[in-house]
């Protein structure tokens, strides 16, 4: 049984959109964003190509002070757990945190690559496997990301519309 959203946890989605199956193309700005399994799977894993990379820089003011940068990476890869249960076949509480209302697995999920490309899943019934919700600033972003790579041909394209939109 999922529990019910701290305060918190619902400010983080305030003004929450839905990203559109209209739009569509493939990788990269860092946002956060909901990706909820829509699937009947109870074991469901996605391994994705790429992930973040977390470094530590000093700040150059003040050489005590240090602060963490984010930064996404096409190398290597990310596993993302979509599954309702444990090995034992229960839904224990940490598997409740990460369920929607109606009991739909979700993860959290930064690298725009893994959220165009979770967006773009499809079962073999072809239809849609995941569920995109963020807020509406990272929404326009990812969809400005899709627009832009859509008129690209070239593979390396993903890159370039970053440098464009100055991320």
């Amino acid at each position: 049984m999922p529990r019910k959203a701290t305060e918190i946890e619902e400010s983080l989605f305030d003004g929450e959109t839905q990203l559109s199956r209209e739009v569509m193309a493939d990788a990269l700005p860092l946002i956060q964003v909901r990706a909820v399994y829509l699937g009947g799977n109870k074991h469901k894993t996605v391994r994705l190509k790429g992930h973040i990379v977390i470094e530590t820089v000093l700040d150059p003011d003040d050489p005590g002070l240090k602060y963490e940068v984010k930064k996404q990476s096409m190398e290597g890869f990310t596993t993302y757990d979509f599954s309702t249960v444990n090995s034992s076949g229960k839904t224990d509480r940490a598997l409740r945190a990460l369920m929607t209302t109606n009991g739909r697995k979700f993860q959290m999920i930064e690298h725009l690559g893994h959220i165009v490309a979770l967006f773009q899943m499809r079962g073999e019934d072809k239809q849609p496997m995941f569920e995109i919700l963020g807020p509406k600033e990272h929404i326009r972003v990812v969809k400005q990301y899709m627009d832009e790579t859509k008129k690209r041909v070239n593979p390396d394209s993903g890159l370039a519309v970053l440098q464009d939109m100055g991320l």
